[in-house]
């Protein structure tokens, strides 16, 4: 499955991250919950598109992207 090929790096990070969706054909809505389940940040993502979580406190993130392939569920802990 080409969603498995999926990256979130660096994971710990202490505010950019890079989403790699593992092909440059896939795009798709990015939403961004914290730890609570809170929706902080719903918008449209590419392939290998960088992220700034530096505003957001230390903790986990849970990253939901939803392509026309699937669902991809990732969590990054943010230091």
């Amino acid at each position: 499955n080409i969603l498995d090929d999926s990256k979130i790096f660096p994971n710990p990070t202490e505010g950019n991250v890079i989403i790699n969706l593992g092909s440059d054909s896939i795009y798709g809505e990015l939403t961004i919950r914290n730890s609570s389940g809170v929706k902080l940040y719903v918008g449209d993502i590419r392939n290998s598109q960088s992220l700034d979580l530096s505003e957001y406190p230390s903790g986990i993130y849970y990253l939901q992207i939803i392509t026309d392939l699937g669902i991809i569920n990732k969590s990054v802990l943010k230091d």
